[in-house]
């Protein structure tokens, strides 16, 4: 492109919403999220001040059935869940823009690993207190969860952004 030919704009319809799904593990002895209702409520009131700009799911993956968890988990943008072995469903995200946010299991790098290879990015949120393998509970920081869906959303943006640009400059 020569430096007299204008840059294309990207299209100026609005994007589609930042889809972030919550993995529930209610039912586990191990790693429940003992404050779960208020992370949810919050994550809800979070959805409605978005204007649509944000839908927001939580479920609990062992009572859904598994072509209803493949069409919800390939379609998140961010996937949120304590640490265990619903977040191998990262695997599904598009890579590029899709996103994980894991509750942290001291000393579990699984998916954090698994995320790399997949081209999705992680984020660890530390559990209060500390969370082990073997904890049968611990508690989210509700106002730092809400800032790390806030964040992933602005980085979601940046990226459905820079992938627009570079469609138009394309064409």
């Amino acid at each position: 492109m020569s430096a007299s030919t204008p840059m294309p704009m990207p299209s100026k319809s609005l994007p589609p919403p930042f889809r972030v799904v919550y993995m529930s593990r209610s039912k586990p002895l191990r790693r429940v999220m003992a404050n779960e209702k208020d992370f949810i409520a919050s994550l809800e009131t979070l959805e409605m001040e978005s204007d649509g700009g944000i839908v927001f799911s939580a479920v609990d993956p062992a009572e859904i059935p598994i072509g209803d968890q493949l069409k919800l988990f390939s379609t998140a943008d961010l996937l949120m869940a304590p640490h265990g072995a619903s977040l191998t469903w990262l695997v599904l995200q598009p890579p590029t823009c899709s996103q994980v946010i894991e509750f942290k299991a001291t000393g579990n790098y699984h998916y954090e690993n698994l995320a790399h290879y997949a081209g999705v990015s992680h984020r660890f949120l530390e559990a209060r207190p500390p969370m082990a393998w073997g904890s049968s509970t611990f508690n989210a920081n509700v106002p730092g969860a809400v800032e790390a869906v806030v964040a992933a959303k602005a980085n979601w943006e940046e990226c459905v952004k820079e992938i627009e640009w570079a469609r138009a400059a394309l064409l």
